[in-house]
């Protein structure tokens, strides 16, 4: 390899490879919860004071009535980029390109205060620039509270290191209050930052004491703020149909499933959740098991990392451990299942330890070159797929029902867009599914009746669709009469009426 010395000229590679992977999805349109946060905001869109921000939530509508978060710094840049284009979403894709690169940047600031060597510095920040894991925050617009929030959190780790202890433990409580700000998930940065600087011992008070107090805030800040009504249901986050044994089930299997994807990015999807995660044990163990197990060796490896005083290493585990464990519901409920954009500092820091593990442990230059440029490539090949469907509507909703064909959320999605762009049949076949996995709530669906109907003909699956998802079909035919639209109801009924005349006969 290179000289640690030569290979500096090289730290814009990483940078170079943020913005490619914000270039993915430049001209993409508002998508998924886009239009809701950011051209129905009352704030963003300027038909209320920016100042309005504070008292608003990430939605635009007053705390006063219920908010489901509040991230006011979010909806201040949301304005700024409004401003800048009228409305439209390209200064906000650019945003976004932006902001990658500015948390990859303070990702080898961190690196370098960590005393990281140049070239797995360089290469951890470019494999982090790349990872498909990043696609969510990176491609949907709103995933921008997560780049800011874990710019500023990486950030505040990197000040938090500097020569004086009380400059620099302001200057991190200053930047991780900007983090939270943007996004309450990056408490789990600030926990991570108290970790590392307790295994550093080294002036640990007077660094780490003025951000854990504006952890202590925001803690108080958000326990405070009235919450919306209904929406905390099970088809939002399973963990709200699960109790006791059931509970700690879910919640380990969404740590394994979590932290597996940061360091094995497959099974990418905007929506994760019920149905196609349920409470049966045949669904949760497996993943739950290796939930249990990274779990017990990861608090081992940080109680070593503090004994031996690495605050290195136990900066990594947080990093990776903390985001992940703060939505299994094991330690706080949130509303939504697992969601990919809250990983984007685990992503960050598996790709370090990657960086780290093949500087240290593959002495041979070729094999560790053959082994990054397999990565990179893996990385390249998976950012595509994973983030271009963010692009527009159309294409993230026929990628979330082609991932996780059984996820609600995305079957719902896909059919609410269908039946918007007049492709009716469709509609009505993402309607129908969506129905039988909302009536099978929390009980786990067989997916081989689902499988088996996918491949058929549109309208040939929608005959069928009733009576091969349930031996009782005519209650699943009542439920979607009830729920869907009328182009939809139209559809069904004159597909229905002879093969099912039994459920309308007393109709």
């Amino acid at each position: 390899m290179r000289s640690e010395a030569s290979s500096r000229r090289w730290l814009a590679v990483p940078l170079a490879a943020a913005a490619l992977a914000g270039l993915l999805t430049i001209d993409g349109g508002f998508t998924y919860d886009d239009p809701s946060a950011i051209e129905k905001n009352v704030v963003v869109n300027g038909r209320r004071p920016v100042t309005e921000a504070f008292t608003r939530d990430h939605w635009g509508n007053p705390v006063r009535q219920g908010a489901t978060n509040y991230r006011p710094l979010s909806p201040i840049v949301w304005r700024a980029q409004w401003l800048a284009g009228d409305g439209s979403p390209l200064p906000f894709r650019i945003g976004s390109l932006v902001l990658h690169v500015l948390a990859v940047a303070a990702l080898l600031w961190l690196a370098r205060r960590l005393e990281i060597d140049d070239v797995p510095a360089i290469v951890g920040a470019t494999l982090f620039a790349l990872h498909p894991l990043r696609a969510e925050a990176v491609g949907a617009i709103v995933g921008q509270s997560d780049l800011l929030a874990s710019a500023f959190g990486f950030a505040a780790l990197a000040a938090a290191l500097g020569r004086s202890p009380h400059k620099s433990g302001v200057a991190a409580a200053g930047l991780l209050g900007l983090a939270c700000l943007a996004k309450e998930s990056a408490f789990a940065i600030g926990l991570a930052l108290i970790v590392m600087l307790a295994a550093r011992r080294r002036d640990a008070l007077l660094r780490a004491g003025p951000s854990a107090a504006v952890l202590g805030v925001v803690a108080i800040a958000q326990a405070l703020i009235p919450r919306a009504t209904g929406f905390a249901h099970p088809l939002d986050n399973l963990g709200y149909a699960a109790e006791g044994n059931d509970q700690l089930l879910l919640g380990f299997h969404v740590l394994g499933k979590s932290i597996g994807m940061a360091f094995v990015p497959v099974g990418l999807a905007p929506n994760h959740g019920y149905a196609t995660v349920d409470l049966s044990l045949e669904t949760l163990l497996p993943t739950a098991i290796v939930g249990v197990i990274l779990f017990v060796i990861g608090s081992v490896l940080l109680a070593l990392a503090i004994a031996r005083r690495r605050g290195d290493a136990a900066l990594a585990i947080g990093l990776l451990v903390a985001p992940a464990f703060m939505q299994s519901g094991l330690l706080v409920d949130i509303g939504t299942d697992l969601t990919e954009r809250l990983l984007y500092p685990s992503a960050a820091a598996a790709a370090m330890v990657v960086a780290v593990a093949l500087q240290r442990q593959v002495p041979r230059d070729a094999v560790r070159w053959a082994a990054l440029a397999t990565l990179g490539l893996a990385a390249v090949v998976g950012s595509w797929s994973a983030q271009r469907p963010w692009h527009d509507d159309a294409a993230l909703w026929a990628y979330g029902v082609e991932a996780e064909p059984r996820s609600l959320r995305a079957r719902n999605n896909a059919a609410s867009h269908a039946f918007t762009a007049g492709a009716v049949d469709e509609g009505v076949w993402h309607h129908l599914v969506a129905t039988h996995l909302r009536g099978r709530l929390p009980a786990r669906v067989d997916p081989a009746p689902l499988d088996e109907l996918s491949a058929m003909e549109p309208f040939e699956r929608i005959v069928i669709g009733p009576r091969a998802l349930t031996d009782a079909p005519c209650p699943l035919v009542h439920r979607f009469l009830q729920t869907a639209p009328a182009a939809g109801r139209q559809l069904a009924l004159q597909l229905w009426r002879e093969p099912y005349a039994a459920c309308f006969a007393s109709r």
